[in-house]
């Protein structure tokens, strides 16, 4: 329920950003705001997941994204919203995510047992990507019909769901893997240092960098996509979200089913490949047949590569180091987006949006392709 409104808001929110500006750039630039802290506080969170009680920071967490949406549904409903009110909000609201990547993650090993995280991680992906399916398509008939409004505001009812959940919760009692009088950059120093001496798991983290940088961004350019080159509105950018969403949770599904399939890592970088060709087919689509295979294929090839790349990393890593290493994981995956975003914002502005598609397929297949090759013990790893 949390995700399918969390999806919604996203959706809405950039619809809400496209109407009031008529650019993708700005897009961009609202995506930035919103992954930047993710930047600058992902190795600070991870800290504070393995200090902290992850339940009770979780709490915390949920309470603030639920006022956060509150605040964004008072200002559209009243119609006083303004493209900086959108642009404020993101910011705040990517601090809060910051932290609820960090720890959600770090949770999932705490509640399954080693041999049953592969599943577990693919099961969490499902019920993303089962809400990725279902809020974009509702938040576009919802925006069409009634305005913006309504889905930020479900959204803010969704996190009572979530809250109410971590609170019936009762988990083993854990001791802090970060000593009290241990400073933060020491803590840090010590989870990444494990991750930088496994060649494997540095592998898994240098093989998900450019795709994040320049190719999972690629969300920016879709409502400029909807309006200008299919003629569609804003149930139809949420149409072409819930397509992704589709190919996400067939994915996601499918790695539950894998069983004992041994061959995860070559998997990670096979999907790399298959992203980036998505991509590229995705910038000279131009009738709705061939954008919604690109969009499916997209999907799961995107979820595939993150997701076992989660699993891996988090099956190689003891639990005392967990949020220190997903955190860098999650600065990855996250951190670079912002950046990414604002470059294929600024070529779909400039050079039109066929050029910022075909650039973020060809860099994201260059570097597959290169690190299939000098990265063998990506594809080894066990």
């Amino acid at each position: 329920m949390s995700l399918t409104g969390t999806w919604m808001q996203a959706t809405a929110q950039q619809w809400l950003v496209y109407r009031l500006t008529d650019s993708s750039l700005s897009v961009s630039a609202l995506a930035f705001a919103q992954t930047l802290p993710t930047t600058l506080l992902s190795f600070y969170a991870g800290v504070q997941s393995d200090r902290r009680d992850r339940r009770q920071l979780l709490i915390v967490v949920q309470v603030v994204l639920m006022l956060l949406a509150f605040m964004l549904a008072g200002l559209a409903g009243t119609g006083l919203v303004a493209y900086w009110h959108v642009l404020v909000l993101a910011l705040a609201l990517g601090v809060a995510n910051t932290f609820d990547f960090a720890t959600r993650n770090a949770l999932i090993g705490q509640l399954v047992d080693r041999p049953d995280l592969a599943n577990a991680i693919a099961l969490n992906s499902s019920a993303i990507q089962g809400a990725r399916l279902v809020g974009p398509a509702i938040s576009g008939l919802v925006v069409a019909q009634i305005g913006e409004t309504w889905a930020f505001t479900f959204n803010a009812l969704s996190f009572l769901a979530v809250i109410v959940a971590l609170w019936l919760m009762r988990l083993e009692p854990r001791e802090s893997a970060v000593k009290p009088d241990q400073n933060m950059w020491a803590a840090l120093r010590e989870g990444l240092s494990f991750l930088w001496g496994n060649p494997a798991l540095r592998g898994i983290v240098l093989l998900v960098f450019v795709p994040s940088t320049v190719g999972f961004p690629l969300q920016v350019l879709l409502p400029e996509l909807a309006r200008e080159r299919l003629n569609l509105g804003a149930d139809g950018y949420g149409f072409l979200l819930a397509l992704s969403g589709l190919g996400a949770l067939a994915g996601a599904v499918g790695l539950a089913l894998l069983g004992g399939y041994r061959r995860r890592g070559r998997l990670v970088a096979v999907a790399a490949v298959v992203f980036a060709l998505a991509v590229l087919g995705l910038g000279v689509a131009t009738d709705l047949v061939w954008v919604t295979v690109a969009m499916i294929v997209i999907g799961w090839a995107q979820v595939t590569h993150l997701a076992m790349s989660n699993t891996l990393l988090q099956d190689n890593v003891p639990d005392a180091l967990r949020g220190r290493v997903l955190s860098a994981y999650i600065w990855v995956v996250v951190g670079f987006q912002p950046f990414g975003g604002l470059a294929l914002g600024a070529v779909a502005e400039g050079q039109g949006l066929q050029a910022a598609l075909w650039m973020s397929g060809g860099l994201c297949l260059a570097a597959a392709v290169l690190g299939l090759v000098v990265l063998p013990q990506v594809r080894r790893i066990p």
